[in-house]
């Protein structure tokens, strides 16, 4: 059970579709992953890396699930207008805690909001030029997961590199065969 999660949610299975269980299993096998860092392996910059700390990602991640929760919520999304430089991005305690709130708001989403038209707002370019498209809360929660998990990748990569062990599929889209499958 993830830490601080009120009983209604103590299986991380959603009553309302099968890709809100698919982001709160990733959040939960992110919070895992993080739980086990030092706090100093957290916020560690990469020497020659411009990819930021494992707390950089991961604040990262955490502020596109809100803009996602916020946007099917409101209507209108963005996930250029986000706040940098948080706790978040300095503290694995933060993060879980942070993790465990977003969770519980995904697993309390209304059975309806997938279908629901949203509004995306998508600055393209450093002038603050933009732009706005229609979209569904259904296919922006897919790109979370699949932005969740290009994260994950990178964080696995600097972890590895750092010596961690990770979760076997952490940072591997379910897309993405296994070697057992590849070798049949």
């Amino acid at each position: 059970m993830v830490r601080g999660l009120v009983t209604a949610h103590e299986t991380l299975e959603s009553p309302i579709a099968p890709p809100v269980t698919a982001l709160v299993r990733l959040l939960d096998e992110l919070r895992t992953t993080i739980e086990r860092l030092s706090d100093d392996r957290y916020v560690e910059i990469p020497i020659a890396r411009r990819s930021g700390s494992v707390g950089a990602h991961v604040r990262h991640c955490l502020d596109h699930v809100a803009a996602f929760l916020d946007g099917a919520t409101v209507g209108v999304l963005s996930y250029d207008r986000r706040m940098r430089g948080t706790l978040v991005e300095v503290s694995r305690n933060a993060a879980v805690d942070r993790i465990v709130s977003l969770t519980s708001a995904l697993l309390d989403l209304d059975p309806l909001s997938l279908q629901r038209p949203l509004r995306l707002e998508v600055q393209l370019d450093a002038a603050g030029v933009s732009c706005s498209v229609t979209t569904t809360a259904g296919r922006e929660l897919a790109y979370v997961i699949s932005h969740t998990i290009h994260h994950n990748a990178t964080m696995g990569v600097l972890l590895t590199e750092a010596g961690a062990s990770l979760p076997e599929r952490f940072g591997v889209a379910a897309s993405t065969p296994t070697a057992v499958a590849c070798a049949q």
